[in-house]
């Protein structure tokens, strides 16, 4: 059987122990946003998947999956143009199409 500790390393000063079923989802979804401080985003959306495994309903975890997709979207955007892929759109228009809707709300005085 897998526990959560054999499906994403848990952060350094971490005891290893297996979180009670009802802390699981905060759990993975502190490990994630550990990893995203690292900036190990692959690690990260692993956690926050874990997360949604534990409470499909956490919606945090699931906001944060959708940031780190963009993250990881953006990243593979970036390595396509670098090795010389003319076809890779720059990815910072497309980040800001993406934001663009939470960043209207914020600035509004109603947000």
């Amino acid at each position: 059987m897998t526990t959560p500790t054999d499906r994403v390393t848990a952060p350094s000063g971490h005891s290893g122990a297996v979180p009670d079923a009802a802390d699981e989802a905060p759990f993975w979804y502190r490990l994630g946003n550990h990893r995203v401080h690292r900036g190990d985003w692959e690690a990260a959306r692993m956690a926050y998947e874990q997360a949604l495994v534990a409470d499909p309903k956490h919606y945090r975890a699931r906001h944060n999956l959708g940031l780190v997709h963009a993250r990881l979207s953006a990243q593979a955007l970036e390595k396509a143009a670098a090795a010389g892929d003319t076809r890779a759109p720059d990815p910072g228009p497309l980040l800001r199409a993406l934001y663009q809707p939470w960043l209207e709300a914020s600035e509004s005085p109603d947000g």
